[in-house]
C-alpha cells in the first residue's frame, strides 16, 4: 500500500507497483482515504476501548484487502475468470 503510493509519484518507467499507486491516488482514491481513516480511528479508539475498535479495524482489513484486488495487476492473480479467448 504505502510502497505503492510513494512510487505513484515517481517518474520511473511503468511497474506493477507504480500502476496500483496510481489507481490507489485516481480512482480508488475515496477508498484508500477511508481505509487509512478506519485504520488511524481504530488506533485512537482502541486507547479508550479495545471492543469499539474491533469493528473499525476489521473494516479497515476488508478495504485493504478490497483494495488489493481492485488495483493489483492481474497477470498476478491466478486463475482465468475473464471469458474465454479465441486464438485466430
Amino acid at each position: 500500500g504505502g510502497l505503492a503510493l510513494k512510487l505513484a509519484r515517481s517518474e520511473e518507467s511503468w511497474t506493477p507497483e507504480r500502476h496500483s499507486g496510481r489507481l490507489m491516488r485516481g480512482p480508488l482514491r475515496r477508498l484508500t482515504v477511508v481505509r487509512f481513516a478506519l485504520a488511524a480511528l481504530a488506533a485512537v479508539t482502541v486507547i479508550l476501548s479495545p471492543w469499539a475498535a474491533l469493528p473499525l479495524l476489521i473494516a479497515a482489513s476488508i478495504l485493504e484487502r478490497l483494495l488489493f484486488f481492485m488495483a493489483v495487476q492481474s497477470p498476478k492473480m491466478p486463475g482465468n475468470f475473464g471469458p474465454p479467448q479465441s486464438h485466430h
